[in-house]
């Protein structure tokens, strides 16, 4: 799946073995394996007075750093889609509160947000020009 231009996605398999997958594949994939970790009483506990996997915190950030990449295929890949249905705007919302949300909780590393430094265009550059108007703190 690719994020860009000079950006793609590998999947690893639970073996660890990594494939490259179509994007439908790839983000159905990190779709269903996020399901299976919220349904999870291990990962996610819903029961009172259950611990959390001490593994809880790192587990949230892959998780993050998954759906930071299907965020940045679809504004790749379909980004012209949004622009004609007019959905622009509750897109980039949405994604405003996903990297608020996450650089709040940690759950975001640099890195991962702003990729290639030297890309025309991508998440990297859209979250440094919502910082410069102040979008994003």
């Amino acid at each position: 799946m690719s994020g860009g231009p000079t950006l793609n996605y590998i999947w690893a398999n639970p073996g660890g073995k990594q494939i490259t997958l179509p994007a439908p594949t790839y983000i159905d994939t990190v779709l269903s394996s996020i399901q299976k970790l919220l349904e999870d009483e291990g990962v996610f506990p819903t029961k009172s007075n259950q611990p959390f996997n001490p593994a809880f915190p790192s587990t949230v950030k892959h998780i993050y750093r998954q759906l930071l990449r299907v965020f940045a295929h679809i504004y790749h890949a379909h980004f012209h889609h949004l622009l004609h249905l007019r959905a622009e705007p509750h897109f980039n919302s949405l994604f405003a509160h996903f990297l608020a949300f996450g650089r709040e909780y940690e759950l975001l590393e640099v890195k991962d947000i702003r990729g290639d430094p030297n890309a025309p265009v991508g998440v990297g550059l859209l979250w440094e020009r919502w910082k410069e108007s102040g979008i994003l703190v």
